[in-house]
């Protein structure tokens, strides 16, 4: 159990082009193929592709009960709330209005991603997670892309603005972002922290001189409403 545990934890973040690469690669490799014919009970490429199209508006966890239980998956809501919770799955995007009141529902990819979880958590074995993870290597992310995968708003121009505002957070620190991607370059970690540092200075600087501008122009109080 513990080994299948590590397994889960070597996982790119479910929202990672990481994460989506992986999920190909092990949908097309020929051991998951032979297994799915076999009767195992895990979605082939094609039916996820159909899942992602009928609910491309999003799936609520009845529906996704739903579809696992045919495919005979056993997965239990208190292990979806847990993957949620560990953001091994997304979380819900919105609610509609029921009879019963409101019911969440979740993005279309979401069985997918309990597919690939499951698989990897039930059936592939180290070597098959190292063959898979292994082949990344071969591929690239910009550096934009890899800074927002590593952090937890998923936007560099949201998290530049926490920065600006000398706020930070344990899974939205830009700065940390910045040396956690770029640690093996660190020439050009050196040019991206001075280019963010200048953004800094730049705003600071322009604020205070509108702020100061606003300061010392003044108008009759009885304009106020």
């Amino acid at each position: 159990m513990k080994t299948k545990s590590k397994n889960l934890d070597r996982l790119p973040k479910h929202w990672s082009h990481q994460r989506k690469l992986l999920n190909e690669l092990l949908l097309n490799t020929d051991a998951y193929k032979e297994n799915v014919k076999k009767g195992l009970p895990f979605f082939t490429l094609e039916e996820l592709k159909a899942l992602n199209s009928k609910f491309k508006s999003g799936i609520t966890w009845n529906e996704i009960d739903a579809k696992l239980s045919q495919k005979g998956m056993i997965f239990k809501k208190a292990t979806f709330r847990k993957y949620i919770q560990e953001k091994k799955i997304p979380q819900a995007i919105g609610y509609r209005a029921t009879k019963k009141g409101r019911e969440a529902f979740y993005p279309s990819s979401t069985i997918g991603h309990i597919n690939f979880i499951q698989y990897i958590y039930r059936i592939a074995d180290n070597e098959i997670i190292s063959e898979i993870l292994d082949a990344l290597s071969e591929e690239t992310i910009n550096v934009k892309e890899a800074i927002e995968e590593n952090i937890d708003s998923g936007n560099l121009r949201e998290s530049v603005f926490y920065y600006l505002r000398g706020m930070s957070f344990p899974d939205d620190d830009i700065e940390e972002a910045i040396e956690d991607v770029l640690q093996d370059d660190p020439e050009f970690k050196d040019l991206v922290f001075v280019k963010l540092k200048e953004i800094y200075k730049n705003f600071n600087d322009k604020f205070n001189e509108w702020e100061s501008l606003l300061t010392d122009y003044e108008i009759p109080i009885s304009n106020q409403k």
